[in-house]
């Protein structure tokens, strides 16, 4: 018996058995982590477009109260309501919402 711990004390490292696990163990978690990601971007983009909609036409409705006229996104942007990047944002989000099922 104390052969076996003297020889155990000596060996140092790891067997393949054991670094093998360990892979397998990792690539589960891997593996896991990412069919859980898959969906994560489509739900970010959504949730952008979402914001950027909503943000445009609560400018369209303020518009409309200061000049009793709907606007257009055009004439918001011409008018400061919305910036350059928020009216191609918008017109983009639009466009994706609509091709969307």
């Amino acid at each position: 018996m104390k052969k076996i711990r003297t020889k155990l004390k000596e060996e140092k490292g790891f067997t393949l058995i054991e670094m093998l696990i360990v892979i397998l163990i990792i690539s589960i978690l891997l593996i896991l982590v990412v069919t859980n990601l898959d969906g994560v971007n489509d739900r970010i983009m959504k949730t952008k477009n979402e914001g950027i909609i909503q943000t445009v036409e609560s400018q369209m409705v303020i518009y409309e109260m200061e000049t009793g006229t709907k606007a257009t996104v055009g004439e918001l942007r011409k008018d400061s309501y919305i910036t350059e990047d928020q009216m191609n944002a918008y017109e983009k989000a639009i466009k994706d919402k609509s091709s969307q099922p």
